[in-house]
């Protein structure tokens, strides 16, 4: 009896010996987690990987919300042949790295609820290893608590002429950096639907509020009823689709009473929809206009704020900020509360209205309207793309969005192709990287733009050198509204003043200007706008190209990248509101820098022997504009 109980326990040693080569849990101690800035934790770094086939590491999410996991294989791991397989508790793999492969890094970011989790590290030699493996080919293995990173809209066509912003523009520097995508959510994009749900996001069909799609849908009563906002959502294909997520509830805010009417019925909705066990999983994603205040003394948005944070919904808040003159103006314009929008301020009155909101609900939606006809960046002396780190960098350190939900921009028809890259590479750097620093710094980029002067004819034509058709053919000038009608948003009178040039038939009118600090062999971008004069006198324009030409004799053109693009403006004059909104040209072009300067001529002719258009045309210029390019990696 006793030889058998003791066979019995030598081979129950043997087999836990033998499980446990095969299966790991790998003891790690449980330090603090790492903050690495307002945005991200850090959960696990895993550096050192003995060899065995299956390897577990625990870790908490501290709340609910987005988990990045990434695996590291250095890049001359070529042998032996190694797949690798990440998984979290067991589940279905999130993550497959082959030695050898294209990338040194994959990675995922998944949706966790709030508490304990394992990570499971598989490995399989496709040929055998001679001498065996002691320790696996892997660099690191990182699993970070990052924010909700939403992307606002796919697919967008650029209204200023960039063309598509489709999976092919968006796969470098923008889909690996978000995990929501908000967009179309018809069958044609299901491919689409079901590629990003498998690889862990999140899709969210885009929807205006039946509040404001009553102004073409008689059909929808005033005031709403429960009725009527339960159907129109829960018919959607957000919440009829599997593979989405739901959909957007956009824009809600304070306005009048009318529309003020209407908030029971979303109560009443948002609730019934929280209850509905069909609908388990689906949710309504709500933005919140800009220039609302969200600590509202007004009862019905203030009693819907907080019902719609009660319920677990999470409220995108859109941030449109315009740059000041200066970078200390910039600054001041995100701190400090005096100002009714800044970000500081608006920080504050979320966290009244629902205390803990910031942290479980709040979206921050940068805008990166960036291109006509709706823009904010309303000054062509200073570089958007560092106003808008300016923002990010704020909200990584400041101590009043510490743990802030999520992070979002808003929209991408209305940005330039640099911008709508360049937020991908914010997201990255200070929401998944979890950096302090100003990314503009590592790119070289200021905020003051000193490449030319006097981009907007503020003052007169200082720092031009004009030659003249005939003594009264170039001028400058000013009309009121001309910014905003040009597509400048909120931005006062920037904008407003003008070059004028009258065509004439015995020889071009030019202006011309030394482009200043250019580093030979780096790319630079100029944009500009031109008009006909007819919209400010006359109030209206044909939609066509305009006989213009901008030439940089002593720099490389980049052609593909240069366009000329006829927009219609986002409002018309006041003078003129029963017209129909004009149109003008905007003009792009990328060019490669020869040398520290480059000439730059700006003719009413087509070309130097070709009027190209009426004789006595008069075209307006402004919004001059010259920046270091955004390469792509």
């Amino acid at each position: 009896m006793r030889c058998y109980r003791l066979a019995f326990a030598l081979a129950f040693v043997a087999l836990f010996l033998s499980c446990n080569t095969l299966w790991a849990e790998n003891k790690v101690s449980k330090p603090d987690h790492r903050i690495l800035n307002n945005f991200v934790t850090e959960l696990l770094t895993l550096e050192k990987f003995p060899a065995k086939p299956v390897q577990e590491w625990s870790f908490t999410n501290p709340r609910e919300g987005w988990v990045f996991v990434a695996i590291t294989v250095p890049e001359d791991a070529f042998w032996p042949r190694v797949t690798f397989t990440i998984s979290i508790d067991g589940g279905r793999p999130v993550i497959v790295h082959r030695t050898g492969s294209d990338r040194s890094t994959k990675e995922t970011m998944r949706f966790l609820t709030a508490g304990e989790y394992k990570l499971r590290l598989s490995y399989r030699p496709e040929t055998p290893a001679k001498p065996a493996l002691n320790t696996l080919p892997i660099s690191r293995i990182v699993v970070r608590a990052v924010p909700e990173l939403q992307y606002w809209a796919f697919p967008a066509a650029s209204i200023a002429g960039y063309g598509m912003y489709d999976l092919d523009f968006l796969r470098k520097d923008v889909l690996p950096n978000v995990n929501v995508l908000v967009g179309v959510g018809s069958g044609d994009y299901e491919p689409v639907h079901r590629w990003w749900k498998e690889r862990g996001g999140q899709f969210f069909e885009e929807k205006i509020l039946p509040t404001h799609a009553r102004r073409q849908d008689k059909s929808i009563p005033h005031p709403l009823t429960t009725d009527c906002v339960y159907d129109y959502w829960t018919k959607t294909a957000g919440f009829q689709n599997p593979l989405l997520a739901g959909c957007t509830g956009d824009e809600w805010g304070e306005y009048n009473e009318h529309t003020r009417q209407d908030y029971p019925a979303y109560i009443g909705a948002i609730k019934r929809l929280a209850n509905e066990q069909s609908f388990k999983g689906k949710s309504i994603l709500g933005a919140w206009s800009f220039g609302h205040d969200p600590n509202t003394k007004l009862q019905p948005p203030r009693q819907f704020l907080q019902a719609f944070f009660s319920l677990g919904y999470k409220m995108a808040w859109e941030v449109y900020l315009r740059p000041g003159h200066t970078e200390a103006e910039s600054w001041e314009y995100i701190r400090a509360d005096k100002h009714k929008n800044s970000m500081g301020k608006r920080l504050k009155e979320w966290e009244a209205v629902f205390p803990g909101c910031i942290k479980k609900g709040v979206v921050f939606l940068l805008g990166i309207n960036s291109a006509p006809p709706f823009t904010q960046d309303v000054d062509p002396h200073v570089d958007f793309r560092v106003f808008m780190d300016m923002q990010l960098n704020y909200l990584a350190n400041t101590p009043g969005a510490r743990g802030i939900y999520g992070l979002g921009v808003y929209k991408s028809r209305y940005a330039d192709e640099e911008v709508v890259r360049w937020s991908g590479r914010l997201f990255r750097h200070y929401a998944i990287e979890g950096k302090k620093d100003m990314l503009s710094k590592q790119y070289g980029f200021t905020y003051t733009l000193n490449y030319i002067q006097n981009g907007d004819f503020d003052d007169g034509l200082k720092g031009w050198t004009v030659s003249k058709a005939v003594p009264s053919s170039v001028k400058t000038g000013s009309a009121k509204e001309l910014g905003s009608v040009l597509g400048r948003w909120a931005a006062g009178q920037r904008g407003d003043n003008y070059l004028q040039l009258e065509r004439c038939g015995n020889k071009p009118n030019t202006v011309s200007q030394i482009i200043r600090n250019l580093k030979s062999g780096k790319t630079y971008a100029l944009d500009l706008i031109v008009a006909d004069q007819n919209i400010v006198t006359k109030g209206k324009s044909d939609k066509q190209k305009l006989a213009f030409s901008v030439s940089i004799p002593n720099g490389m053109r980049i052609e593909p990248k240069c366009f000329v693009s006829t927009v219609q403006g986002h409002t018309t004059f006041s003078a003129h509101k029963d017209k129909p909104r004009p149109w003008y040209n905007y003009h792009s072009l990328v060019f490669r820098a020869k040398g520290p300067t480059a000439k730059l001529v700006l003719s009413d002719w087509a070309d130097k022997k070709n009027p190209g258009g009426p004789i006595g045309q008069k075209l307006l210029i402004n919004c001059i504009e010259v920046r270091p390019y955004l390469e792509y990696e």
